[in-house]
């Protein structure tokens, strides 16, 4: 059982055969925008969870950090000296 000459691999070194180039592909605008499209709806979600990530962290650390402060003191009226 041979190989049909189609399947074979290229041997390094050779040039590949014309009729086996298509050469570069050519992208057409609406092919781009749509590759965009796959772009910004593949990384839209991760954005939006390392957001609210974030927001909830800053949010959690700013809550402990005022249960840490001393309370405010309001000016008591004593006797004053004087």
């Amino acid at each position: 059982m041979g190989v049909h000459r189609s399947q074979r691999l290229p041997v390094r070194g050779r040039a590949t055969p014309p009729q086996e180039f298509h050469g570069p592909q050519k992208v057409t605008h609406g092919a781009e925008r749509g590759r965009m499209n796959d772009v910004l709806s593949a990384l839209i979600p991760p954005v939006v969870v390392g957001g609210a990530f974030i927001y909830g962290v800053v949010k959690l650390l700013r809550s402990e950090a005022a249960g840490r402060r001393p309370a405010k003191r309001e000016d008591v009226p004593g006797p004053q000296d004087g």
